[in-house]
């Protein structure tokens, strides 16, 4: 099984703040969802931990959504680097490739990054052991004829992708909104808990409830702040928190947990598109 850690579980789902949006459907009939976690190399133990406990934390949440076990992947990383064979990097574009072949108009494919990234030379990188993970191997992996695509990025340096993957068929969050904001960040686990004690809030709620935890670390703490959530939807420009007034009121109404892709519904039908979109 390599490097993929297969976790399968739940139903309707979307990630982290995106997420209540997906996790409950109240119709009989819902769309697949397949989630894939994957969980970056971390550079010492309490990163580690802090990792860990963010998996465990959506495993506990896809658990309760009943996504059927074979929808959901865990991509861990290993020990070591890979000495034979494809790398890290390669498994997981591999991966991102067979599911593009599978998925339907019916289905949503929902790809959360915990862990570190940075953009080196206006290339955004997630920290995978071996050759990283780049802004273009993300939109190759989501592009494709699905119905929507959503990549949920919770750790450090994640701005850049809400910004360069931004498409018809895609939402886009990140915890933080520039490159430069690369301290470890708050808000993947306030999400988390708050998704988790309401799951089915409506997304704003959700999003305005974590932020609200975040504000509160920072000030507890007399930290200045160094993240500040972004999310894109649909390819609009990106907006930052506090939602509920940055917003636009079009597509806060248009998330429903009974309807988790109205947003997109007037779209259009064409796919979302490859890497052509990635900022350099």
């Amino acid at each position: 099984m390599g490097i993929l850690t297969l976790d399968r579980r739940v139903g309707p789902t979307l990630v982290a703040g995106v997420i209540s949006c997906i996790l409950f459907c109240s119709s009989l009939v819902c769309a697949r969802v397949h989630v894939m976690l994957i969980a970056g190399v971390s550079g010492d133990e309490d990163q580690a931990g802090i990792y860990s406990k963010e998996v465990q934390g959506w495993q506990k949440l896809l658990a309760a959504a009943e996504i059927p076990e074979k929808q959901v992947e865990v991509i861990q990383q290993p020990t070591q680097r890979p000495v034979e064979g494809p790398s890290v990097r390669d498994q997981i574009r591999a991966r991102f490739a067979a599911l593009n072949q599978s998925l339907t108009a019916d289905d949503d494919l929902i790809v959360v990054l915990i862990g570190y990234g940075t953009t080196r030379n206006r290339e955004y990188q997630f920290q995978i052991r071996g050759p990283r993970l780049t802004d273009r191997d993300l939109a190759e992996g989501l592009s494709g004829n699905a119905n929507s695509y959503f990549l949920i990025a919770t750790g450090p340096g994640g701005g850049p992708l809400t910004r360069s993957l931004a498409g018809d068929r895609r939402v886009i969050f990140s915890a933080t909104a520039e490159e430069t904001e690369i301290n470890q960040t708050q808000f993947g686990r306030y999400w988390l808990e708050a998704a988790l004690a309401h799951p089915g809030a409506p997304l704003t709620e959700i999003l305005i409830a974590a932020e609200e935890k975040v504000a509160d670390y920072y000030k507890s703490k007399s930290l200045a702040r160094t993240e500040h959530a972004t999310l894109s939807i649909g390819g609009d420009k990106p907006v930052e928190a506090p939602f509920e007034t940055n917003l636009p009121a079009d597509r806060a109404k248009a998330w429903t947990l009974s309807s988790p892709g109205a947003w997109q519904k007037n779209s259009g039908t064409k796919p979302a598109t490859a890497p052509s979109n990635v900022e350099r």
